[in-house]
């Protein structure tokens, strides 16, 4: 299964709300999705960005387990011994990537990808999970075109959108103003 969620707002809160829906998929991914021994992965085009995520995450582990019974936060990731399970942040460099199993990897900020190398390597290794989740979640971007990855899936959802295509694989939420719309009417705003 794959989901992409993209937002135009671009404003803090609109990516401080996506963040914080992809970080509670993750915890969701890590103690209810029932996979044997959960491997989360949080991935972007540098740590810094994948660290965003699961800063989230811990803010919203401390919430949950405040005695830290359940969860277990370190500087890089996030255990759960009751799973066998973890949470991470990952390398953009695949070369260190091979042989991984993720359960779910969460990509941030995608449209900043040049190529769907990351992707591409963590989705093939869910090979062996019984229900395999990959997040693409951004903000609009300036690399537009086909030869980049994020705007060929943004393609590809909105052509499931609109009924050309059926892939029940895919499931997407794409907020953004109609082409018709006038950037500028912040009535249309509430669409991004």
């Amino acid at each position: 299964e794959q989901c992409i969620w993209t937002s135009n707002a671009g404003n803090r809160t609109e990516r401080t709300c996506k963040s914080y829906l992809c970080s509670a998929l993750a915890l969701c991914g890590l103690v209810c999705d029932n996979e044997s021994c959960p491997e989360i992965s949080f991935i972007a085009n540098c740590k810094d960005q994948a660290r965003i995520l699961l800063e989230h995450c811990k803010g919203q582990c401390s919430t949950l387990d405040p005695k830290r019974k359940i969860f277990k936060t370190f500087r890089s990731n996030i255990l759960c011994d009751q799973v066998r399970g973890r949470i991470s942040i990952l390398s953009s460099d695949t070369s260190k990537l091979d042989g991984r199993s993720d359960s779910l990897f969460i990509q941030d900020e995608a449209h900043a990808a040049k190529t769907n190398e990351i992707f591409d390597v963590l989705k093939t290794g869910q090979g062996s999970r019984k229900q395999p989740l990959a997040i693409s979640c951004t903000t609009a971007g300036f690399l537009v075109g086909s030869q980049y990855p994020l705007y060929g899936q943004w393609e590809n959802c909105c052509n499931i959108l609109k009924g050309l295509v059926t892939d029940d694989s895919w499931f997407q939420a794409i907020y953004q103003i109609d082409e018709e719309d006038d950037w500028q009417n912040e009535n249309v705003w509430i669409k991004a």
